[in-house]
């Protein structure tokens, strides 16, 4: 899979020289080093001009999966929002199917019902799910603050659960059923004193895949789950149900971190053969600049 990540292509010699962690996020990713990898950077300098823009194109008989955590569509996560930037990133990766996280509802619709402004730049529909309701500093009344799924095509059914446990907020996850396979999108809690929630918000999602699965409900289909996770590396309760399939690359370049994640679900037998798996970079745009996070997508042969 690593031959498709060629946007870091003639970075490699910087894997040697890629500082330790510090004492704080060892600690913090305790639970997360059996398996470690140390991580491929985005990039020397996120205005390098050697960077190629990536080849969006994507074989036939393919579904393209995609994260992407907004900001709340502002590179410093307060307003102004630029849409046209947030919704550009999605509309170049052109995914089926897409996990949001970070996005804002005014109860009043005063410019910032993000989700119905990036479906209304991209032509994708929506769910929102709001997990925080906080006071606005600008207009009087309040506003929410959750995570979305977006998608071309509308879902056989899909799932809102907000129970996932947070320290500072409440967490949750979508599920949405397709023709072909499952969707699931999230955004875990976050900090060193929350990996016992992360590890409570598997054991939550895992009940409930496995729940479908011996139904019989999703009837074979392949599952995946997508979101900001929150961890340099997954926990073994995590890790002994999930593939990952998204490249070990950062995602968060401010930081030198990967904590976004394209999972899929190891006990349902289909096969995923993963065609193209990027953290990309756009023509005419540096993601860098549009959101703290950025944008990963994976295609998956659909004919396995």
């Amino acid at each position: 899979m690593k031959k498709y990540i060629f946007i870091f292509a003639g970075l490699c010699n910087m894997l040697c020289t890629t500082p330790r962690l510090s004492a704080q996020t060892q600690n913090e990713t305790v639970l997360f080093e059996e398996n470690f990898e140390w991580l491929i950077p985005y990039t020397v300098s996120n205005t390098s001009s050697s960077l190629t823009p990536s080849d969006f194109t994507r074989e036939a008989n393919t579904w393209r999966l995609a994260t992407f955590n907004t900001h709340s569509c502002s590179l410093t996560g307060v307003p102004p929002a630029n849409y046209d930037n947030t919704a550009k990133l999605i509309s170049e990766i052109d995914p089926d199917v897409i996990a949001i996280q970070e996005v804002v509802h005014y109860k009043n619709n005063f410019d910032a019902d993000q989700p119905a402004e990036l479906a209304k730049r991209t032509g994708l529909q929506y769910t929102y799910l709001p997990l925080v309701v906080t006071q606005s500093l600008s207009i009087a009344g309040n506003r929410t603050y959750g995570i979305a799924m977006m998608y071309k095509k509308k879902p056989l059914k899909i799932k809102t659960d907000d129970t996932l446990p947070g320290k500072s907020e409440k967490r949750g996850f979508i599920a949405a059923e397709f023709d072909d396979y499952v969707f699931i999108s999230t955004h875990l809690d976050n900090g060193s004193e929350s990996a016992e929630n992360r590890k409570k918000s598997y054991e939550i999602i895992n009940t409930y895949v496995e729940s479908r699965i011996e139904a019989n409900t999703w009837s074979g289909k392949p599952v995946y789950l997508a979101g900001d996770l929150n961890a340099i590396n997954l926990p073994t309760v995590a890790s002994e149900k999930w593939e990952i399939i998204s490249p070990n690359g950062v995602t968060v370049p401010d930081k030198n971190y990967r904590l976004d994640y394209i999972l899929a679900w190891k006990g349902n037998t289909p096969s995923h053969k993963v065609v193209k798996s990027l953290i990309p970079v756009f023509d005419g745009i540096d993601a860098s600049q549009v959101s703290d996070h950025l944008p990963v997508f994976v295609d998956i042969d659909s004919k396995n």
